[in-house]
């Protein structure tokens, strides 16, 4: 457990959680937010040092159904005997209220099995021998694509990503909220704060001027996605002014080269001052 916020917090996992379940958990706090792609290679390397050959990504708040961790694996397993390189295993990261309560996985034979561009990293199944060959999560990022720029190397070395859409997991996707407008029915607004907004709009320029010459459909995904999220934000959704201009700054770092964390000198986009 990669715990990637500013204070030790075992105390209070340690009341949360029995004897038993404290065990089987090793404790790696930060005592600072290193970015999520950091926190994802310090756990890879962790199980990779401790023998393990997979590393089960999930977000602090996905709930995984009984079951679908070991149908991920098998899976895995059943497509690497098969001869298909495979990088990564996902299920299908939806909403809390949209898993069934008497929901069971399926048989394996039954579970279909589709290989898409991209995934996002909650309730991933990741082959840690891939994930060193090709360099692991980019730590520039910080957040926000750091798992699209991840499938997308993974499938570039020859890699591919297999998802299970009959596989739900549990997952809290910030604060989408849904919306009619005139004569259009259940447009989505995504409610990312203005500095989400900013690494959302630079993490997706690097992307696309790593991959577009590899992966041109990615620059059409792209394209639809900003326009559905701006559809959204100039709608729907508070702090506009601030997030345009969050965006506008994301588009100048990735114009001049900065990478990493937002730098803290620019309290006017989440301050607004």
């Amino acid at each position: 457990m990669v715990d990637n916020s500013d204070e030790d917090n075992f105390a209070t996992i340690r009341c949360e959680m029995s004897p038993g379940q404290l065990n089987k958990i090793i404790y790696m706090p930060n005592h600072r937010n290193r970015g999520i792609a950091w926190a994802l290679n310090r756990g890879a390397q962790a199980a990779r040092k401790d023998g393990y050959a997979y590393l089960l990504t999930m977000d602090q708040d996905t709930t995984v159904p009984d079951g679908t961790i070991a149908a991920l694996h098998g899976i895995f397993k059943r497509l690497c005997r098969e001869g298909k390189k495979i990088g990564l295993a996902a299920a299908h990261a939806i909403a809390f209220d949209s898993v069934p309560a008497d929901y069971r996985v399926p048989d394996l034979d039954a579970l279909y099995v589709d290989y898409p561009m991209i995934v996002p990293t909650s309730g991933n199944l990741i082959c840690l021998k891939a994930h060193q060959q090709v360099g692991g999560f980019d730590e520039d990022y910080f957040i926000d694509d750091v798992d699209f720029e991840y499938c997308l190397k993974l499938k570039k070395s020859g890699y591919l990503a297999a998802w299970m859409p009959q596989l739900p997991v549990a997952h809290n996707w910030g604060h989408v909220t849904r919306h009619d407008f005139l004569f259009w029915k259940n447009w989505a607004a995504s409610h990312h704060s203005p500095l989400r907004r900013y690494y959302i709009t630079r993490n997706r320029f690097y992307t696309l001027s790593r991959y577009k010459k590899d992966f041109p459909e990615m620059k059409r995904l792209y394209r639809r996605m900003t326009y559905e999220e701006w559809r959204g934000i100039l709608l729907f959704e508070q702090e506009k002014i601030k997030k345009i201009r969050s965006a506008i700054v994301g588009t100048a770092h990735f114009l001049t080269g900065r990478k990493g964390p937002f730098d803290d000198g620019y309290k006017a986009t989440e301050e607004g001052r």
